[in-house]
C-alpha cells in the first residue's frame, strides 16, 4: 500500500529573492506520512496555512522574483492590501507581510502568489521517506 508524505519544501535565499528548490533535488523534511492521499491534502492544506501565518512581519518581496514578470501578482497584491490593509504598496520597493495574518488572510496570500510550503509525495511500500530527507542549511517555514 502506497504511502502520501508531506515534505517542508526548502528554500535557497539568493540576493534578490528566495528560490524553492526542486522537489527531485531536494524533497526537504518530513512532515507527516499518511496511508490516505485525502487526508494527506487536508493537512498538507493545514499547514501550508501555518507556514503562511508564520511569515507575519516578514518581507513579502523575497518571494517575488522580479525577473519572472510577476506583474499580475504585484497588480494583485496591490489591490489587496489597499481593500484588506488599507494600504498602498509600493510594488517596485520593498514591502512586508503585515504583522498578523488571519487566516483567510493567508489563505488569499497563497491563492495570490501561486505558493505552497509542502508538497505530498507518493512513496511505495520498500521505501523510506526518511532517506530522501538529505539537505543541509536551507530555508523552511
Amino acid at each position: 500500500m502506497a504511502k502520501y508524505v508531506i515534505h517542508k519544501i526548502s528554500f535557497f535565499f539568493t540576493d534578490e529573492s528566495l528560490i524553492k528548490l526542486p522537489e527531485e533535488e531536494v524533497k526537504g523534511s518530513v512532515v507527516k506520512i499518511f496511508s490516505d492521499l485525502e487526508e494527506a491534502k487536508i493537512e498538507k492544506q493545514e499547514m501550508d496555512l501555518r507556514s503562511m501565518q508564520s511569515l507575519a512581519g516578514n518581507s513579502l518581496s523575497d518571494f517575488l522574483d522580479r525577473d519572472e514578470g510577476n506583474s499580475e501578482i504585484l497588480e494583485k497584491l496591490q489591490l489587496f492590501y489597499k481593500s484588506e490593509f488599507n494600504l498602498n504598496i509600493d510594488p517596485n520597493r520593498y514591502f512586508e507581510f503585515p504583522s498578523v495574518i488571519t487566516e483567510q488572510q493567508a489563505k488569499q496570500f497563497l491563492d495570490i502568489l501561486h505558493i505552497t510550503f509542502h508538497n505530498i509525495v507518493e512513496y511505495d511500500d520498500d521505501e523510506d521517506p526518511n532517506d530522501f530527507e538529505k539537505f543541509e542549511d536551507l530555508l523552511e517555514f
